[in-house]
């Protein structure tokens, strides 16, 4: 729902901004109060609720937007990280993203703006800013989508697997070469 208000508060400012959020809502309930919110606020013309997008598709969405925009509920990402994060890093999207624990270690400032989760006030201007300078989002997206290529890849965080089993069970642990999957 934040991403939605912060949406709604920008066109109020007239900020020419639209929303489309890709994947399933978490439940039904949840999606008739954003379907009812968005109807309410007088934003339907500006907010497109993709529902499940198929893998192939998800990247071309990605492309065609300004930011990756993250504003997730902090309990629900206590642990594990959001794969959209990565996703957006990828497509070369610079991340505004609530303060979510299990995002510290990968969200630096060279591509990811962080915002308190109840602070929907500086999301808001965080995100007109982002908005306002093109130039600052090619800088943000270039550093993400190198982190992701260098640092956060499944090449990279396999090799990190395969050293940590080693420094656990003293056995050289070797990766299949893909003629062997094959």
């Amino acid at each position: 729902m934040n991403m939605l208000r912060v949406t709604a508060r920008l066109r109020e400012r007239g900020l020419d901004v639209g929303l489309w959020l890709l994947g399933p809502f978490q439940d039904e309930e949840i999606e008739r109060t954003a379907r009812a919110f968005v109807e309410r606020e007088g934003i339907a013309e500006h907010v497109r609720l993709f529902g499940y997008v198929d893998y192939d598709e998800l990247f071309s969405s990605l492309a065609a937007a300004d930011v990756g925009l993250l504003l997730v509920d902090e309990d629900r990402f206590l642990r594990n990280v959001p794969t959209k994060f990565f996703e957006s890093l990828y497509c070369e999207l610079p991340v505004l993203s609530t303060e979510v624990t299990s995002l510290e270690p990968y969200a630096a400032d060279a591509y990811c703006v962080r915002v308190p989760e109840a602070d929907l006030e500086r999301a808001a201007e965080e995100l007109a800013a982002l908005l306002a300078e093109p130039e600052t989002r090619v800088r943000m997206g270039e550093a993400g989508r190198e982190a992701v290529v260098s640092e956060y890849s499944w090449e990279i965080e396999g090799d990190r697997l395969l050293a940590a089993y080693e420094r656990l069970t003293g056995d050289r642990a070797t990766r299949p070469t893909r003629s062997e999957h094959e």
